[in-house]
């Protein structure tokens, strides 16, 4: 660092790494690294001190400022304490305190709103005033930390050894679409479920839909379980004209059980989302607002009168869903707005003019070939989305 032995420089930095030798190792990284960057500063210039140390300037001109203010004591460099100057201290009495703690070791499951109870009658006959029920709930939880109050634990019989252990809760890795972004129709369909409740009766609509071309497809049913769902993913790899890789759920129980295993048999990857984050199935939720404003709602009387003829008539709007209806996020080569499956067609690189290969009612099965290869779109559609099982 310094050319010259008597260099006066020298005898400052040998003088600080001295005084280091008293310092935690720690402490002493960190003012050893600031005093690095301060000379780097003096002898470079700021904008190549923060290009090299990655510091921003304005900390840079603080360390500067401190270590000259106090005369190039390396002591000034230490960093100070990040503790609140003031903190909070409970004025909860004491006595209050001691008798949460005996409460909640006699009556384990006793919650903060009972507890207040007991403690409004404790403090009325003891002459204390009475505390609310977020006072007690944050006292429980301190007295948690500190381990004066017995954690009610959860038992269960294991048979091998004859004798009873904590519960555990074994819970099976999610996994989720991080990084993950499609680039193919059929890369990533989301799923999810529409609840209507009327006189005591439920329906229950499940819906997909495509990220990649906004291809939907959805069935109503009576009952909720993992049984309707596996049918209607049954349903919905006939339908779609695409192979589907992989799904995205939320984590509800009817995603489970038999549906996983269904997902299993196509060779599908199932991803969750996480709890309480519907923006993660953004696309599928922005379609369940629009069949609900479209036809859900204008039909609803029917949905609980006959749910068969409401597929029935679904199906139609589903036709005019995937084949007319413009959709915002796909455009053609005029900049005009082109139903979902003509965009699935764009994406495969045909004349969708001449293939004539859009959702249709016919028995047919259209054909299509490119680069030499076979694709197939489905053609038969409406008789297979014409035959709900519930």
């Amino acid at each position: 660092m310094f050319k010259e032995l008597n260099d006066p420089r020298q005898k400052r930095y040998i003088d600080v790494m001295k005084y280091h030798s008293n310092i935690p190792r720690t402490i002493k990284s960190v003012v050893s690294f600031r005093i690095k960057v301060l000379e780097h500063k003096r002898q470079y210039g700021i904008d190549s001190a923060i290009s090299a140390f990655n510091v921003s300037r304005s900390t840079i001109y603080h360390w500067q400022k401190v270590y000259q203010k106090s005369y190039n004591n390396s002591k000034s460099l230490i960093p100070k304490s990040t503790r609140p100057k003031h903190i909070r201290v409970s004025k909860i009495d004491y006595h209050i305190v001691d008798q949460i703690t005996k409460l909640r070791n006699q009556y384990r499951n006793l919650g903060k709103s009972k507890l207040k109870v007991f403690l409004d009658e404790f403090c009325r006959d003891n002459q204390l005033n009475p505390i609310s029920e977020s006072s007690i709930g944050r006292c429980i939880k301190h007295l948690k930390a500190r381990g004066s109050i017995i954690i009610n634990k959860r038992l269960s019989y294991y048979a091998k050894t004859d004798h009873f252990r904590d519960h555990r809760y074994r819970t099976k890795p999610k996994l989720r679409r991080d990084g993950y972004y499609p680039k193919q129709p059929g890369d990533l369909v989301q799923v999810d479920c529409i609840i209507k409740f009327y006189k005591g009766i439920r329906r229950y609509i499940i819906s997909a839909i495509d990220y990649k071309s906004s291809f939907a497809y959805s069935l109503a049913y009576s009952k909720l379980d993992s049984l309707s769902t596996s049918d209607f993913m049954n349903k919905l790899t006939k339908v779609a004209p695409f192979t589907i890789s992989h799904i995205q759920t939320d984590n509800g129980s009817e995603f489970h059980s038999h549906f996983d295993e269904t997902l299993q048999d196509f060779g599908i990857i199932h991803f969750w989302n996480y709890a309480r984050k519907p923006i993660y199935n953004g696309k599928i939720e922005r379609y369940n607002r629009t069949i609900q404003e479209d036809f859900i709602d204008p039909n609803l009387e029917l949905l609980f009168e006959d749910i068969h003829h409401f597929n029935y008539e679904l199906t139609d709007w589903l036709l005019y869903y995937n084949t007319k209806r413009p959709h915002f996020s796909h455009r053609d080569t005029n900049n005009l707005q082109i139903p979902p499956l003509r965009a699935y067609l764009n994406m495969l690189n045909l004349d969708t003019e001449k293939s004539n290969m859009l959702w249709t009612q016919t028995a047919t099965g259209r054909i299509a070939q490119k680069n030499d290869k076979i694709i197939k779109i489905v053609g038969p559609i409406a008789q297979q989305v014409r035959a709900p099982a519930f």
